[in-house]
């Protein structure tokens, strides 16, 4: 399956993303998580795990921007990515984060209403804790040292399941020898964001159909702040047994959960 990597440009601000999905259809954005590589290289097999909403859906997958400056925070990642959306022409979006991606998404339905329709958290947080920060600043020691291999596996330890590592640690291996020194750097920009963000008292305003889905075994976030951010907006939350943080990739029945939902919100 080939997938065109297109680019948004307003102002400023040149983003790129991908399309797949029935074109004219409820329209969705996919903001994914902090990552080491892009996810616009892995647009066949996003488009793959989405494949159940192909019929009525019309899909955006959104990268962060291209010309990040040295100091960056959420709520301007937030706001840039509202900007590429709008000038797309979408309304009515429904979005779907992960990880540091919902986060962007909290921010997104509140600094952006306008422009959403409905929202799912997943593997997310209302605020940085202590554990998170110890994680992330770990990651960016790693990635200032060039060590791609030693941040490679640091980063798929904490976010992946034992089970998920074991069977893929070569492929993670093979995936840090293509890391550049402009990815890390970038990666380190995009880490720091994290720290000492709260937004805890911004939840009572997102006034939307939202949805909050976490983890038992999440290591990066507790799945105790899932359920702190399903009660702040006061929408419903599910935990998974026997997951960590990137139980978006592992758990079977994870996009269907979300299919459901969002029929729910459009029809």
């Amino acid at each position: 399956m080939s997938i065109a990597i297109e680019t948004v440009k307003t102002g400023n601000i040149e983003m790129d993303y991908f399309r797949c999905g029935k074109e004219g259809g409820f329209p969705l954005a996919i903001i994914p998580g902090l990552s080491i590589k892009s996810v616009m290289e892995s647009a066949p097999a996003v488009a793959a795990l989405y494949k159940p909403f192909a019929d009525e859906f019309d899909i955006y997958v959104f990268d962060r921007r291209k010309n990040l400056p040295d100091t960056y925070s959420l709520e301007e990642m937030a706001d840039d990515t509202a900007k590429a959306i709008e000038a797309l022409g979408l309304t009515k979006v429904n979005f779907y984060g992960a990880s540091q991606g919902a986060i962007m998404v909290q921010l997104i339905a509140i600094r952006h209403p306008e422009i959403v329709n409905s929202i799912v958290l997943g593997s997310t947080a209302p605020r940085a804790t202590e554990d998170s920060e110890k994680i992330v600043q770990n990651w960016i020691d790693l990635a200032t040292m060039d060590t791609c291999k030693e941040l490679m596996l640091a980063f798929a330890d904490k976010v992946y399941t034992a089970d998920f590592v074991n069977k893929y640690r070569d492929a993670f291996i093979t995936m840090a020898r293509l890391v550049s020194q402009e990815e890390l750097d970038k990666f380190k920009i995009l880490a720091g964001t994290l720290f000492g963000f709260d937004n805890t008292e911004g939840l009572g305003t997102i006034k939307c159909p939202a949805l909050v889905l976490g983890a038992r075994n999440d290591q990066v976030f507790n799945y105790t702040l899932s359920e702190e951010l399903a009660k702040g907006i006061g929408c419903d939350v599910y935990i998974y047994d026997d997951y960590g943080h990137a139980v978006y990739d592992e758990a079977p029945d994870y996009v269907d959960r979300l299919h459901t939902f969002y029929t729910a919100c459009v029809k």
